[in-house]
């Protein structure tokens, strides 16, 4: 009994991230485009989801062993997201600003 509680709470993990994966990422929204972009559009969101996942990750252990609290994985992810178009946002503006010369 105890190895069947131990399937269905990974079965439950795996269901948590594909649920965080077309929600936030929006993984099964795609227009009619062609096999190439099509390609290029799902690596780019995996890549996404992997830099995501990784900060995630980190972010909830310092989080339980700081201030003992947990963050569930869907919320932690739309922090980053927030905080990663912030960083996005930066990067455009000092990328302008270091090739506008003087």
């Amino acid at each position: 009994m105890e190895r069947v509680h131990e399937l269905y709470t990974l079965r439950w993990q795996i269901e948590i991230i594909f649920k965080t994966w077309k929600s936030l990422f929006k993984i099964d929204h795609y227009r009619n485009v062609t096999q190439e972009r099509l390609e290029c559009q799902l690596y780019g969101k995996l890549i996404a989801i992997f830099l995501c996942s990784s900060t995630m990750f980190k972010m909830r252990q310092l989080l339980l062993q700081k201030k003992k609290k947990e963050l569930s994985e869907y919320k932690a992810i739309g922090m980053i997201q927030d905080h990663l178009s912030l960083l996005y946002q930066a990067i455009q503006k000092d990328t302008y600003e270091t090739t506008k010369g003087p």
